[in-house]
């Protein structure tokens, strides 16, 4: 069977119909992959390079925290339609775990995010009131999140972040982000 000469492979179909193939970029950013522990039915992705790192932390100290994507891809990972879910816990342990779900509705799936902070003293952690920043790799400047978007319930400091539009200043633009970026402060036990 002869074959015929090789097509040059495009990203735009010439066709009225779909290609049988056709150059694809990365659709996903590299380093993710499926949570297999993930409960409820969504696909849930983690970055296995970041996720679950420990740190250690000294008491009376302020820390940074960035969750999300850690990845600078062509565009920011994430838009404004996601739905941002954060906890800080409240009771004093020797360990904190601080967790961020990132859900994209349009694709139905979400993106988790977990920091593991540790001490040789048990220490609780205080969320700093107005330290709730969106932020996107390719732009400096964040978006920061009202203080609406942060609560306490259950002894633990909740940043929730749903319809993201009506925060975006100036609805011509659109908002687009790679990491939650918040500040806490250790405080030891006594």
């Amino acid at each position: 069977m002869k074959h015929p000469k090789n097509k040059q492979l495009s990203s735009e179909s010439q066709f009225s119909v779909l290609p049988t193939i056709e150059s694809a970029g990365n659709t996903l950013p590299p380093g993710l992959v499926l949570d297999p522990d993930a409960d409820g039915g969504i696909l849930t992705f983690i970055d296995r390079e970041h996720y679950g790192g420990v740190h250690t932390v000294e008491s009376g100290h302020t820390y940074t925290i960035r969750l999300g994507l850690h990845r600078k891809l062509e565009k920011a990972a994430l838009d404004e339609h996601t739905i941002i879910r954060c906890s800080i816990p409240g009771k004093a342990a020797a360990e904190q775990c601080i967790t961020a779900l990132f859900f994209a509705p349009e694709a139905s799936v979400q993106f988790m995010d977990t920091v593991v902070l540790t001490s040789d003293c048990r220490f609780s952690l205080k969320y700093v009131i107005g330290s709730a920043v969106l932020e996107n790799y390719h732009n400096p400047c964040g978006l920061p999140l009202s203080r609406e978007a942060v609560r306490i319930e259950a002894s633990q400091t909740i940043i929730f972040q749903n319809q993201l539009r009506k925060a975006v200043p100036n609805h011509r633009y659109q908002g687009y982000f790679d990491v939650l970026r918040f500040q806490v402060e250790v405080l030891s036990e006594k």
